[in-house]
């Protein structure tokens, strides 16, 4: 049974253009890249990346489970204290400032532009240093971006990030029973 037939004919039901949605388009998107490179986001202080981690597991608890946030909480300890620049270290890098830009965007405060910054530089890491060699950390952060994107009102793209996610996932075979007992 439809909403039409519950409801009847209403202004609710009976929209034509109920089907469309705005696409939210940001005003620098086509220079991202760019401005990214020139603007590099400062990392947060512990204090901040704690307030920051706890919003994005308040926000995502319900339709994201990526992650422990026991073991985010202490890998991000670990990486304040050691705050390397290693290439191997690069994957959690776009892990955690992805993860910095959901609990920004999704705060009460109004950092939509921190949230950005943050969220440039995930994507940034992700295309420049993930993609190259397909991993966990690559499947993690295309769905972080995915995320990001859909609580920014740009499904388009976040349709393009979860094709990446799924696709990178495929490539490394977790959908298959004898390689997925590897990865818990």
């Amino acid at each position: 049974m439809g909403m039409r037939d519950s409801l009847g004919p209403c202004a609710f039901t009976e929209d034509a253009l109920q089907h469309l949605m705005v696409e939210a388009k940001p005003s620098d998107s086509s220079t991202w890249f760019v401005n990214t490179m020139d603007d590099t986001p400062a990392m947060p202080d512990e204090e901040e990346a704690r307030y920051l981690v706890s919003w994005f597991f308040r926000s995502t608890s319900c339709v994201l489970n990526l992650f422990e946030e026991n073991e985010i909480s202490e890998s991000m300890a670990s990486w304040h204290q050691r705050c390397s620049e290693e290439p191997e270290d690069k994957a959690s890098v776009a892990v955690f400032f992805l993860i910095f830009a959901i609990g920004a965007q999704t705060c009460p405060e109004h950092r939509d532009q921190e949230a950005e910054q943050y969220f440039n530089y995930g994507r940034f890491l992700t295309a420049s240093i993930i993609m190259d060699d397909i991993s966990i950390s690559a499947v993690q952060s295309n769905i972080l971006i995915t995320m990001y994107l859909l609580g920014a009102s740009r499904r388009n793209a976040a349709f393009m990030y979860l094709g990446s996610a799924v696709r990178a996932a495929y490539a490394l075979g977790i959908q298959r029973h004898d390689i997925n007992k590897h990865f818990k």
